[in-house]
């Protein structure tokens, strides 16, 4: 996770004096939402659906099965795992600082796909991000992953991050917003 915040600062820096020159459209979470249902039927038409666990907590939901896992996580979750973290630390207290924004975290793999899904898994969420505001795109070592998300204006405010990765097979999903001096401080803390 501290991983995933560095780039996302990284990312920030270096795009935010470029945001003035055009606005693409912006990462629409109800799409999203809707696209990961769609993943979870087609899975299950394609008997993902055969072995699957469910749990659901106040706030949290994950959905496992032959081809899907789900992990998605609302604002009773979120508020719950706020709660929950050593304040102590100054690592967690700035963590918590820069994710205040975040209404919801949805973590989607699909590595256990046949491969016929997962071309097709892959296109659908191509054509759902194609057109967003692209903050950072890294490949190498047989990997890749793509960073969409909104920022504001003035590079302040981060909102409705996606970050793809077709070769891992997962779509990482931050809804809401998250302060980009927060994340510094994020960054700052672990280095």
């Amino acid at each position: 996770m501290k991983k995933i915040l560095f780039v996302i600062v990284a990312a920030v820096t270096v795009l935010a004096p470029s945001q003035a020159a055009g606005r693409k459209k912006t990462v629409d979470s109800g799409k999203i939402v809707a696209l990961v249902n769609g993943l979870q039927a087609e899975s299950d038409a394609a008997g993902g659906a055969g072995e699957r666990d469910r749990v659901r907590l106040p706030g949290i939901k994950v959905v496992s099965d032959n081809h899907l896992d789900i992990v998605s996580i609302g604002g009773v979750g979120l508020s719950l795992a706020k709660w929950a973290v050593r304040h102590d630390d100054d690592v967690d207290v700035a963590a918590l600082a820069a994710i205040d924004g975040v209404r919801r975290l949805m973590i989607v793999s699909y590595e256990d796909c046949p491969a016929p899904l997962k071309s097709r898994f892959d296109r659908k969420i191509r054509n759902t991000l194609d057109g967003c505001e692209l903050l950072m795109e890294a490949k190498g070592d047989g990997s890749d992953m793509s960073i969409f998300g909104d920022l504001s204006a003035d590079g302040s405010r981060i909102g409705d991050i996606v970050m793809y990765s077709p070769s891992e097979s997962a779509l990482i999903c931050i809804f809401g917003s998250i302060s980009a001096d927060a994340l510094g401080a994020v960054a700052a803390s672990v280095e």
